[in-house]
């Protein structure tokens, strides 16, 4: 426990959602404790541990990002074992945006588990971003949050960060140079939605290319590149230059850091007695009144509030 002003003490728990992610339980003075959960990761998935679970708090704020969402079924293993058959095959070229922060640890994951089980193709495989590059030797390094299978794999000398499966570009100059060599390959880069980044040049060097598959492992916000790619736009333009889009543009939707609203729910089932109060935060309108309803309806609890921005409330 942290001492702060007026008496108060506060921990950390993990979250689940990406490294280093926390719940932040604050205890007052009375007795009484308020748990800001902050945004909530998934049970089951890959290198991090399951969000920590919680039975009590008089109060409660939660996120509603996916709050009137289910995430797809599907095995993003398979996907990935089936897109890397197709670039080998066509001797393509794959180009991934990603988030630097988990999604790029997650495909890595996948990758080495393929190559494991003697179903990679063995082409060459890029992480073409510096802070992905950062992040990944965090989550390497951090033991503490490591799930039971990530901890196996380490022990045995099995990394899925290791060098020999993949290469780190740190040089800009080698990851423009890197387009002008023939495919087979796959390059992982942010940003994540195709607003910045070194994405952009690989984009600007192979989009108007038949045999290269750009695939999609994230949300794309409206008014993103990555967006209109989705949305099967035929033209698009990267530094300034209108392209024609001939590849072949792939989503893989069953990747999120986020609990749907079922997870919520399960994460939430583990609470022995409602709180006096649950705040529900962090998601659109309909996304927060549907975590509202699923809560009210399905768990019984009362006293769930969605507050507006600079919206008081008394806690006694």
């Amino acid at each position: 426990m942290e001492a702060i002003a007026g008496g108060a003490q506060f921990r950390f728990m993990p979250a689940g959602h990406i490294l280093g992610s926390a719940f932040v339980e604050f205890y007052f003075a009375n007795g009484e404790r308020i748990l800001m959960g902050g945004d909530l990761g998934r049970y089951d998935t890959p290198i991090i541990k399951d969000p920590s679970d919680v039975d009590f708090a008089e109060y409660l704020v939660i996120e509603s990002t996916y709050g009137n969402r289910l995430h797809p079924e599907g095995n993003a293993k398979e996907m990935l074992a089936e897109i890397a058959a197709e670039i080998d095959r066509n001797q393509g070229i794959l180009l991934v945006p990603s988030f630097a922060i988990g999604r790029t640890q997650e495909l890595l994951w996948y990758i080495n588990e393929l190559e494991s089980e003697g179903r990679w193709p063995g082409f060459p495989i890029y992480v073409d971003s510096p802070m992905a590059t950062a992040s990944t030797l965090l989550y390497q390094e951090v033991e503490e949050d490591h799930d039971k299978d990530m901890k196996i794999v380490m022990d045995e000398g099995n990394s899925p960060f290791r060098q020999d499966m993949v290469r780190f570009v740190r040089d800009r100059q080698f990851s423009k140079q890197l387009n002008s060599s023939p495919g087979p390959w796959m390059v992982i880069a942010g940003s994540g939605m195709c607003n910045g980044g070194r994405i952009l040049h690989h984009l600007g060097a192979h989009l108007d290319e038949e045999d290269t598959t750009v695939l999609f492992t994230g949300y794309q916000a409206e008014g993103t590149l990555g967006r209109q790619l989705l949305d099967g736009a035929e033209q698009v333009r990267i530094f300034g230059r209108e392209m024609d889009v001939r590849a072949d543009i792939r989503r893989m939707e069953m990747l999120s850091a986020h609990a749907d609203y079922s997870e919520m729910l399960r994460w939430l089932g583990g609470f022995k007695e409602q709180p006096k109060k649950t705040f529900i935060v962090h998601g659109e309108p309909d996304a927060s009144l549907a975590m509202k309803q699923h809560v009210e309806e399905e768990l019984g609890w009362t006293g769930v509030e969605i507050p507006v921005q600079g919206e008081r409330f008394e806690l006694s």
